[in-house]
């Protein structure tokens, strides 16, 4: 749980840290009422200025000329790179392919039936229905449960949670309909089929001035439909703070967690050794020096626990070759691996300090007391 919280909030921690602003809205149009479909479009009209937008389609979608409601959110590549949703079927949407008229889409379950593999068309509003449609290709589901980016409201906006809508479980009438924009500028029309709508934050590029700012808020101000917006200096402080109380809230269990390890392997520990002090006895009387025996014990353990790594790790590819691991939080990564290191050192702690203890018991009263 604190893996995936932290993921979201790092996901786009880089642009919130810029200056600049949160804007959610649309229909945002040129100065002489054009719509803008691209943020290089809208960056020629503001000065010193970024943008990563989110774009909604302006056409009409079918699935063998049967109308379909869907909320379709259209991303520029950075946001598709900086954040997968879970996936429980396909894929997550890859770089644009400029050399099909096809576009690539992720969708949650819907009414519609419209599973893997199958394909949808768009075509231009006016457009009649043998002008040259875009294929739409569903290459992913989303999970019942899967966070998205988007929106999402609550008392404390805007930190990093509201750029995140979560999909409705069970089958939807109106699903959601994720795309890439690069896919869809580069089919044939795919320009026309695009309206910059929803999340765009909007950053500062290095020695822009304060009248370039006012400049650029009061622009968005006049050509957009602005709902929510927020610098992005008052979001990066809630989302910190957000953040901190939500690894707050797993702490008591994560700690309860460790101490229930670290106890457990104590205990294991001292059975495992008490089993071998006879033995270590024996080698001791026979003239192997102490060191040596305690040699033995930590080999021992090492031999164990490189066994019981080895095999987590075959378990984990195997599940995750199969794909059993979308649903389940299993893994195998830096802090885990910081987790094995730790309670390998408490295990040879555990040796050296019963080792000391044990030195001071002549080897034959030990012999004969175990």
């Amino acid at each position: 749980m604190m893996e995936t919280e932290y993921t979201k909030y790092k996901a786009f921690e880089n642009y919130l840290k810029k200056e600049g602003w949160y804007i959610y809205g649309g229909n945002i149009l040129t100065p002489d009422n054009y719509v803008v479909n691209a943020p290089a479009m809208l960056e020629g009209y503001l000065a010193s200025s970024d943008i990563l937008a989110c774009y909604t389609l302006s056409g009409d979608l079918q699935k063998e000329e049967m109308p379909i409601q869907a909320k379709t959110i259209v991303y520029d590549q950075p946001i598709i790179d900086a954040y997968k949703p879970d996936i429980k079927e396909g894929r997550w949407l890859k770089n644009a392919d400029i050399g099909t008229n096809t576009v690539e889409a992720v969708i949650a379950s819907n009414s519609y039936g419209i599973g893997l593999g199958d394909t949808l068309t768009i075509h231009e509003y006016g457009a009649a229905s043998e002008d040259s449609p875009v294929s739409v290709e569903i290459v992913g589901i989303l999970a019942d449960d899967a966070e998205y980016y988007d929106i999402s409201f609550s008392d404390n906006m805007i930190n990093y949670k509201n750029l995140f809508a979560s999909v409705s479980k069970g089958k939807q009438d109106e699903p959601v309909l994720l795309m890439s924009r690069e896919d869809i500028i580069n089919t044939e029309n795919g320009s026309e089929l695009l309206l910059m709508q929803g999340t765009v934050l909007l950053t500062w590029k290095e020695g822009i001035t304060d009248e370039e700012k006012k400049r650029n808020i009061k622009y968005m101000s006049e050509h957009c439909f602005i709902a929510q917006k927020e610098e992005l200096s008052v979001v990066i402080q809630k989302s910190r703070k957000e953040i901190t109380g939500e690894l707050q809230k797993y702490v008591p269990v994560l700690a309860c967690g460790l101490l229930l390890t670290v106890i457990s392997s104590l205990c294991v520990g001292v059975i495992v050794s008490k089993q071998q002090w006879k033995y270590l006895a024996v080698y001791n009387m026979l003239g192997l020096p102490w060191n040596r025996c305690v040699w033995i014990q930590t080999v021992t353990y090492i031999i164990i626990e490189g066994i019981s790594l080895i095999a987590s790790i075959l378990i984990i590819c195997i599940l995750k070759l199969f794909s059993l691991t979308d649903n389940m939080a299993i893994g195998f990564g830096a802090w885990q691996f910081i987790f094995c290191i730790g309670i390998s050192l408490i295990c040879a702690a555990t040796v050296i300090v019963q080792s000391l203890l044990v030195k001071k018991v002549p080897p034959y009263r030990l012999w004969q007391r175990e």
